[in-house]
């Protein structure tokens, strides 16, 4: 195995696990907002429980767009070292 694949391969699986590390900690805040305002019926606190959870699948999104878009390039490589 190429030695270069096999470090963009560790440096994505740490990206990977600083995302899985970003999104625990704001399941954790989301969930400790959601209790507040189950709690103190505040309105201020399930807002920001929802603004969470929606930043959370934006950047879900934004993740399989960054590994559609690295497959494409990869993908786009092969075809062009076939071509020639």
């Amino acid at each position: 195995m190429n030695i270069d694949s096999e470090v963009s391969r560790l440096h994505f699986e740490n990206f990977l696990w600083f995302v899985f590390i970003v999104l625990s900690c704001l399941n954790i805040i989301g969930d400790l907002n959601d209790e507040i305002f189950l709690k103190e019926n505040n309105l201020y606190y399930k807002k920001q429980s929802n603004l969470i959870f929606t930043f959370t699948i934006y950047l879900f999104i934004f993740i399989i767009l960054l590994e559609i878009i690295r497959l494409m390039s990869y993908l786009r490589m092969i075809k062009n070292k076939c071509i020639l």
